[in-house]
């Protein structure tokens, strides 16, 4: 679902951008504005960010785990047990 008042693009869907059922748990993309194009000095490694979902789009792979129902958003955990912090 698209969110007009933040111009944001909620997806979710398989880890390799393949669709999921309603209600069922996938990887959240997102895509927007105020979305990220890559890592900080490190366009080498872009790739890992962007995948092109079903449809055709390209989205940015947050690594978090979600489902919609009824058009709202719920994180239910993260696809690696990893957050880098600081590049460390």
């Amino acid at each position: 679902p698209r969110n007009v008042a933040y111009d944001m693009d909620i997806r979710v869907a398989t880890h390799d951008g393949g669709p999921v059922a309603d209600g069922e748990v996938g990887e959240i993309f997102l895509r927007g504005p105020d979305v990220t194009r890559g890592y900080w000095k490190r366009p080498d490694l872009d790739h890992l960010f962007h995948v092109k979902l079903w449809h055709g789009e390209e989205y940015f792979a947050t690594g978090d785990l979600g489902r919609i129902v009824d058009d709202r958003l719920y994180v239910v955990g993260r696809a690696k047990d990893l957050i880098i912090i600081n590049g460390k």
